[in-house]
């Protein structure tokens, strides 16, 4: 159920480790507002300790295309989760409560057909 967004939900969480490949491009990452860049990712917010407590994270593909977009709020994932195709067309989204699956999450096909729905509750299946 929702391989997609499990992978991203699993992945949004865990990708936020700051290695010496994501640069500061702008202001401050360490206990700031800054930009940090790298390995496809995009961290832009407000940083304590290195990490992204509040703002936004996208990831892109080769292409560059957005293969992924998400909010940051207190230190952990919260809001509209949305993931993308290759192509660009969305392959689904949901959201996140204190970093776990809360509300609606939909996968779609590249036709926009719905493949899958389902409701989560504070990270559970409902």
């Amino acid at each position: 159920v929702y391989r997609w967004l499990e992978f991203r939900r699993v992945l949004f969480r865990s990708s936020q480790i700051f290695s010496e490949k994501l640069k500061c491009v702008q202001g401050n990452c360490t206990n700031g507002t800054g930009i940090l860049e790298g390995q496809g990712y995009i961290y832009q917010g407000d940083f304590k300790d290195s990490k992204l407590v509040n703002g936004t994270q996208d990831k892109f593909f080769s292409n560059g295309n957005k293969e992924f977009e998400g909010k940051w709020k207190e230190g952990l994932p919260n809001g509209k989760v949305i993931g993308y195709y290759e192509n660009g067309k969305k392959q689904g989204e949901g959201y996140l409560k204190n970093g776990k699956q809360h509300g609606w999450f939909f996968e779609y096909s590249t036709n926009w057909d719905i493949l899958e729905e389902s409701y989560f509750k504070d990270g559970i299946q409902q």
